[in-house]
């Protein structure tokens, strides 16, 4: 029997951490979220514009998730110009 056929019970090689990171890539728009994000700091509204068809209620979750992983980080600007993810 191959390794995907065996009745036997096997732990997935990955740690939480790891499996937590494959969940949210696979939610529907996070990799365009974070390509966006890996060009640079960017506010929400530009960040919205420059994906097209995403409500803000949708952006709004998957960047809060992102956060929430640490695999976005959210802060406010010292001039008061908003909120910048990066």
């Amino acid at each position: 029997m191959d390794h995907y056929t065996s009745n036997e019970s096997t732990e997935l090689p990955w740690s939480a951490a790891a499996l937590c990171v494959f969940e949210r890539l696979a939610e529907e728009w996070t990799v365009c979220v974070l390509g966006r994000l890996s060009r640079g700091p960017v506010h929400f509204l530009a960040l919205q514009r420059s994906l097209g068809a995403i409500s803000k209620r949708v952006l709004s979750d998957v960047l809060r998730k992102l956060e929430r992983d640490g695999l976005e980080y959210r802060h406010a600007e010292a001039t008061g110009a908003g909120i910048v993810y990066s």
